[in-house]
């Protein structure tokens, strides 16, 4: 009777313990993040970051923030070839994971606004899949777009590696920054679309400028 008794109880613990883990699994996945619901309610500002345990309101697609506000912007799309065809991309720092075939880093971009992560580097990759703003995947040339306000001055430059990794083995070159800033090519008209196509390494000359290397093309309103 003893041992029937024993049995019973070790298997009423073993209900429990299911029971306690199962509650916990349904607890951790009930966890509500601070997106949900989603408390960005301003006009065109209607997207939810979650930054460490808080978040903050990024401006719908379409718009950059000006003053608090979100406001039509241009879209800007960022285009980098890291194939190393034309400048090798261990030009100025001998990258840690370089991209794919050659390693399996993520290339990314830092600059001076708040879509290209305020100079934090590896926050803000590109993609290289085929997926919109993409064209074609696997083809070495990542892509990036984001708004901005019209005749705003952008400074970036591009990384790769791990998410989260800081500068050192991952720029493309220490100190110097591109630059560019958000103005039609044609008096008058009014832009809507600026595509920049650059070289990874390709170092402008001063700090601050678009490389040799870098093509622009411009689309303006009908």
């Amino acid at each position: 009777v003893n041992n029937v008794n024993n049995v019973n109880n070790v298997n009423n613990a073993n209900n429990a313990n299911n029971a306690n883990n199962a509650n916990n699994a349904n607890n951790a996945n009930n966890v509500v993040g601070p997106c949900d619901p989603n408390p960005c309610t301003a006009n065109h500002q209607t997207v939810c970051v979650p930054y460490e345990e808080a978040f903050f309101c990024a401006c719908d697609p379409g718009y950059a923030e000006d003053g608090g506000i979100c406001v039509p912007g241009v879209e800007i799309v960022l285009v980098v070839d890291v194939s190393g065809q034309q400048v090798a991309l261990d030009s100025w720092v001998s990258l840690t994971d370089p991209p794919p075939p050659a390693g399996s880093g993520v290339v990314h971009v830092t600059g001076s606004v708040f879509p290209l992560g305020t100079w934090a580097p590896n926050l803000v990759a590109l993609r290289d899949d085929g997926v919109a703003p993409d064209v074609t995947a696997g083809d070495q040339l990542w892509t990036f777009s984001f708004w901005a306000l019209p005749e705003a001055s952008i400074q970036y430059k591009y990384t790769c590696g791990v998410p989260g990794a800081g500068f050192g083995g991952t720029e493309e070159y220490p100190i110097t920054n591109r630059g560019f800033t958000v103005t039609p090519a044609v008096e008058g008209e009014t832009l809507v679309r600026l595509v920049l196509h650059d070289v990874f390494a390709d170092r402008p000359e001063p700090s601050g400028t678009l490389p040799a290397l870098t093509t622009i093309d411009y689309l303006y309103a009908n």
